[in-house]
């Protein structure tokens, strides 16, 4: 950027993991002339054996397993020995999205046509925000409603939990399967599944009424007397046995 041209050009960089290359630009002197512009470059793998963070694999070294900073550094001399220099720094921020769901249920057990509340709390399990957030039930009738207020557009922030629950009448035994999804910065979306069940308790029951055709009677007159048994339960009956006081 000066006026002299300058030799002895020797750039480094802090990364050892970057080795960088022959500088493309050179006009074949060696030498960096005024306005002359030599580019060098390096490619780095960020955690290159570390599985997907689904899988929780670990990064070790000597693979770059965390955010960085990197310096480059130039160092070079003009025709009368006179040494300049320069650094400039770019950071790169390494991020492992990930999401997570927990699903309950507020009755275990359950009477035919009783309301079971499901909840569901989605947490971002990674270390950087996500957006669109959704939780998608699979159970008929049931639609997760966010509980957590936010404002339109609003990412869900590393470690935060957003709640949602929804009312179901159950007339059978039944199991909600929920997916959580968002996306990082740079669109990576990542998935998490939970489910919580209910079960239908059928509770027995009986009921007997009796009746008599004529409650005051004459001497000598037939009484007729009728016995109406129901069941009142949600299961089937066996061994239905009826007894009754008058041994007549």
């Amino acid at each position: 950027t000066g006026g002299a041209t300058l030799r002895y050009v020797n750039v480094t960089d802090s990364m050892p993991q970057c080795t960088l290359s022959a500088p493309k630009g050179d006009n074949g002197d060696g030498k960096l002339s005024p306005n002359e512009e030599w580019t060098y470059t390096c490619a780095v793998v960020f955690c290159k054996n570390e599985a997907p963070p689904e899988v929780a694999a670990q990064c070790t070294a000597p693979d770059v397993c965390g955010d960085v900073v990197n310096t480059a550094k130039v160092t070079a001399k003009d025709y009368q020995g006179q040494s300049v220099s320069d650094q400039d720094s770019v950071a790169v921020d390494l991020v492992r999205p990930k999401i997570g769901v927990a699903e309950t249920v507020d009755k275990a057990q359950f009477a035919p046509g009783e309301t079971v509340t499901f909840k569901a709390d989605v947490k971002n399990t990674g270390d950087s925000p996500l957006w669109d957030v959704t939780l998608t039930p699979d159970l008929a009738g049931c639609t997760m409603v966010l509980q957590t207020a936010i404002t339109p557009g609003q990412a869900l922030q590393p470690g935060e939990t957003w709640s949602y629950t929804c009312g179901v009448p159950l007339t059978a035994s039944a199991t909600n399967n929920v997916v959580a999804k968002g996306h990082d910065e740079r669109g990576r979306w990542v998935t998490a599944n939970a489910s919580a069940s209910a079960t239908m308790i059928v509770r027995p029951s009986i009921d007997l009424k009796k009746t008599v055709d004529k409650p005051v009677v004459y001497p000598g007159e037939t009484v007729n007397f009728k016995i109406v048994v129901k069941n009142t339960g949600g299961a089937t009956l066996r061994y239905v046995n009826v007894t009754d006081s008058m041994p007549q």
